[in-house]
């Protein structure tokens, strides 16, 4: 598919103003109804350099707030809101602590203190 950069921001723009005006979900779906354009294709055009990027990242923003705001405002949506913030297009939170794996070592020093501290 050939879009400038520019063409790339505005159709993204659209797609933004389109979900704020009518509550639709910033979903692949709709992107594909009001932009025009399928997933595939947004992501290959999100590759094509550092404009293409910035203004994907515009949509990958929008869509993380969306979901946050959407949890928020209506307690009956913070399970689905949550559920989709996990996914890769919605920001990819994870619940789960990611940390290194390996030897955890805690040292108390316990210079100092008395038999009185324990009884």
């Amino acid at each position: 598919m050939r879009c400038s950069a520019a063409e790339y921001e505005r159709k993204i723009d659209l797609f933004i103003e389109h979900c704020r005006n009518s509550g639709d979900p910033p979903t692949s779906f709709v992107m594909r109804q009001v932009m025009g354009i399928t997933k595939k294709q947004f992501d290959e055009l999100r590759q094509k350099g550092e404009s293409y990027e910035r203004a994907a990242e515009k949509l990958d923003e929008f869509r993380t707030y969306f979901w946050i705001k959407k949890g928020l405002d209506d307690p009956r949506w913070a399970t689905f809101s949550t559920f989709n913030l996990k996914q890769a297009d919605n920001g990819g939170f994870s619940d789960k602590p990611e940390g290194q794996s390996g030897e955890v070592v805690i040292r108390v020093d316990m210079s100092g203190v008395g038999p009185e501290a324990f009884s």
